[in-house]
């Protein structure tokens, strides 16, 4: 089963770019939104899945209308289906 959350390489010394949160700020920054995730379940992922779904989160939180966006990384499908067997 594919999450939004697929498994990806989590380098410890990873220091973020000037005027970027670090990983425990992007953290901390989701636990604000979404506290349900738990702190435990967003450290086994690594930081691009992180700053996607903190995206995300901030896309979906924001009002809808003609200015709202939020661009799909392409690496899921938009739509998706099954065939149910007969």
């Amino acid at each position: 089963m594919q999450t939004l959350f697929d498994s990806d390489t989590h380098d410890a010394s990873e220091s973020p770019a000037p005027g970027r949160l670090s990983r425990d700020q992007v953290i901390d920054h989701i636990l604000t939104i979404n506290p349900s995730a738990g702190r435990d379940f967003l450290e086994q992922f690594g930081r691009r899945r992180l700053d996607g779904y903190l995206d995300r989160l901030v896309a979906a939180g924001s009002p809808r209308g003609r200015d709202a966006r939020w661009i799909r990384d392409g690496d899921t499908p938009a739509i998706q289906g099954r065939y149910r067997r007969r």
